[in-house]
């Protein structure tokens, strides 16, 4: 968890580590791996039912995370950016590269996850 700032708004900014093992991982050295894919925004459901498992915990300052931009739109209706505080318009081209600012549920976590795994 990377930010709960937007909890109650949009869910929490999480990130997930390009960390496969066995045993667990001294958690400092997770600070060391990228990320799997961009962090996204999900609910604290997969923690709160225990689904998720809670290996550790670091904390982690506002100044580590630079907190990623999200797209919201269409073309046909025209883009935005969305940080953290607000939202602004933008161009097609400016979004390209940029996650959807949208809540993942668990299920579409772990399968993102799965598809990564595969495709690593």
């Amino acid at each position: 968890i990377l930010s709960n700032s937007r909890k109650g708004k949009m869910g929490m900014l999480v990130g997930i580590y390009n960390q496969i093992a066995e045993h667990v991982v001294p958690l400092p050295a997770l600070r060391e791996q990228p990320f799997m894919f961009p962090p996204f925004y999900c609910s604290d459901q997969g923690w709160v039912t225990w689904r998720w498992k809670v290996i550790g915990n670091l904390s982690v300052a506002k100044e580590e995370v630079t907190y990623p931009l999200f797209k919201q739109g269409t073309d046909s209706i025209g883009w935005r950016i969305v940080d953290e505080d607000r939202a602004y318009e933008a161009t097609a081209e400016e979004v390209k590269e940029l996650e959807y600012a949208r809540l993942w549920t668990m299920p579409s976590v772990e399968r993102r996850i799965e598809q990564y795994i595969a495709s690593s």
